[in-house]
């Protein structure tokens, strides 16, 4: 897929996200929002992968798991929050999950908030 294909599914995920947040708004479990936009995902007819996980290796030893909420595309990985406000730490902690996923790209969606407030992230060491 190339940049400008992978900049409209990340709009296309955006919009998902604008959609429940206009439904719902800001209040809810992060797991009723994650199962809204599985359902927007699905009549967008948006592959994507709920819960993924891959398990943490150091030294040849697997030393605990790491889970992020939705990988869609096999080429973006989704972070959902229900919390006041992003911060770096958020930013860097998914940018973390792009690197064990070794996904390039990432987004961060907070329903949390009175606005929907997204953040994209990049893998360096993919691009």
């Amino acid at each position: 897929m190339n940049t400008t294909d992978i900049d409209d599914l990340v709009h296309t995920i955006i919009g998902c996200g604008v959609e429940v947040h206009k439904a719902l708004g800001s209040g809810f479990d992060k797991e009723i929002y994650k199962a809204c936009l599985a359902r927007e995902f699905t009549l967008q007819d948006i592959e994507f992968v709920q819960n993924q996980d891959i398990d943490i290796v150091y030294k040849d030893q697997v030393v605990g798991e790491r889970s992020v909420d939705f990988v869609v595309e096999d080429i973006i990985m989704l972070e959902i929050m229900t919390i006041d406000k992003l911060t770096d730490a958020h930013r860097i902690q998914a940018i973390h999950s792009c690197e064990v996923f070794e996904i390039a790209n990432g987004l961060l969606m907070n329903f949390g908030a009175g606005t929907l407030d997204c953040k994209r992230v990049y893998n360096k060491k993919m691009m």
